[in-house]
C-alpha cells in the first residue's frame, strides 16, 4: 500500500512520539470572562475573554491545573501580510480593537481594510477545535507570510504556587505531522494533545516574551481595591511560538545567518469575491491519560504512531506503524 505525502510526514510525528516520549459554543457566547463552559461531554472546564481563552482546565481533574499562563490568552494569532510589491505588515489580534461577537478581528493599512481574522474555540464533544479563518477585503490578492500561534501555556515554575501548577511542553514541528503535549512534572494525567486537522500544518517555532500582565500595586494610605494598575515585573521565560506559515520571519532569520531544516511556505489570498479569497486552518485540543494515551491520540487524529526499538533504530526491514488511516 502507498502512502501519500501528508501520511507519509505524519509517520515521522509518531517516531517522536515513542522516543520522547455537544454542541459548539459560538464566541458571542464567551464574552464573559468569567463564564465556565463543559460543552456536554466536553472534559474541559473553559473561561473566556471574547473569542480567546483565559482558563483551560479538565473537568474533574485531580489537581487544578490551569494550562494557560497567568495572566495570559490563549487563541490570538500574529500575522505578516502584504500587498502585491509592497511591504510585510503586521497584525496581532491580541492588540487589536475589540473584535465582533463571532470573533473576527480586522487589519487594515493605508489603503484600508484588507482581512478579516476570525479565530473560535469551540467545544465539540470530547475535543476543543481551534479555528483560525483569514477572508480578504481588499480588491487586491494578498500573500499571508507568517501565521503565528502563540502559545502561552503555564510554563513557568513559580516557587509560591505547588509544582502541578505548571506544565512542561513536547513538540515535534514538523509539517503535516507535527504535534504538541503539554504534562505536569509529576507525570499524572491527563496530558493536554493538540494537532493539526487534515489540511493544516506547522513549519517554524520560535520564542515570544509573555505579555506583561497588570496587577494593582498599593500605595501607602490605599488599599488593594484602590491601588491603580501597574506592570508586573515578574521573570518568566518566554512563550513557544508554532508558525503555519513562516516566510516572512525567514527572511529576518536568513538575514540573521540562521538556518532552518524544512521549506518555508505562504499562502495567497485572492481578492475579494473571487474563489480562494478565505483560507481556514484548524487544530484540536484534547487530553490523553498519560504517554500511551498521546500515541492513540495521534491515531484517532488521523496521524501515524510509529514504535521502533531499540532507542531510534529504524529497522531495515521490519516498521510497526499504528494509524487508523493505514486501516
Amino acid at each position: 500500500m502507498s502512502l501519500n505525502r501528508r501520511e507519509f510526514l505524519v509517520g515521522a510525528a509518531g517516531v517522536v512520539a515513542t522516543t520522547s516520549s455537544s454542541s459548539p459554543a459560538s464566541a458571542a457566547d464567551h464574552r464573559n470572562t468569567s463564564e465556565k463552559v463543559t460543552g456536554g461531554a466536553s472534559p474541559f472546564l473553559l473561561e473566556f475573554d471574547g473569542p480567546v481563552l483565559t482558563s483551560l482546565k479538565f473537568a474533574g481533574d485531580a489537581f487544578p491545573t490551569n494550562y494557560i499562563a497567568n495572566g495570559q490568552k490563549l487563541g490570538h494569532v500574529e500575522i505578516t501580510w502584504r500587498r502585491p510589491n509592497g511591504l510585510w505588515q503586521s497584525f496581532q489580534s491580541a492588540n487589536a480593537s475589540a473584535p465582533a461577537s463571532d470573533g473576527t478581528f480586522r487589519a487594515q493599512d493605508d489603503q484600508g481594510e484588507a482581512i478579516a481574522v476570525t479565530v473560535r474555540l469551540q467545544p465539540q464533544n470530547r475535543v476543543l477545535r481551534w479555528s483560525v479563518s483569514l477572508r480578504n477585503l481588499s480588491a487586491d490578492p494578498i500573500e499571508i507570510g507568517d501565521l503565528a500561534l502563540p502559545l502561552a501555556m503555564h510554563f513557568n515554575f513559580n516557587g509560591k504556587e505547588p509544582p502541578t501548577a505548571s506544565v512542561l511542553k513536547h513538540s515535534f514541528i514538523s509539517g503535516h505531522g507535527s504535534f504538541l503535549f503539554w504534562m505536569r512534572s509529576n507525570s499524572v494525567g491527563p496530558y493536554l494533545v493538540m494537532t493539526p486537522e487534515r489540511d493544516t500544518h506547522l513549519e517554524y517555532w520560535d520564542h515570544v516574551p509573555l505579555r506583561p500582565r497588570r496587577t494593582p500595586t498599593p500605595v501607602p494610605g490605599q488599599t488593594l481595591a484602590q491601588a491603580p494598575n501597574s506592570v508586573a515585573r515578574v521573570i518568566q521565560r518566554p512563550a513557544f511560538r508554532a508558525y503555519v506559515h513562516s516566510v516572512a520571519v525567514g527572511e529576518t532569520v536568513q538575514a540573521a545567518g540562521g538556518r532552518w531544516r524544512q521549506p518555508r511556505t505562504s499562502a495567497t489570498l485572492a481578492p475579494i469575491g473571487v474563489l480562494q479569497s478565505e483560507r481556514e486552518y484548524a487544530f484540536q485540543f484534547s487530553g490523553a491519560s498519560d504517554y500511551e494515551g498521546v500515541r492513540q491520540r495521534l491515531v484517532d487524529a488521523e496521524l501515524i504512531d510509529v514504535d521502533i526499538a531499540p532507542g531510534m533504530t529504524v529497522p531495515s526491514r521490519s516498521l510497526h506503524l499504528h494509524s487508523s488511516s493505514l486501516a
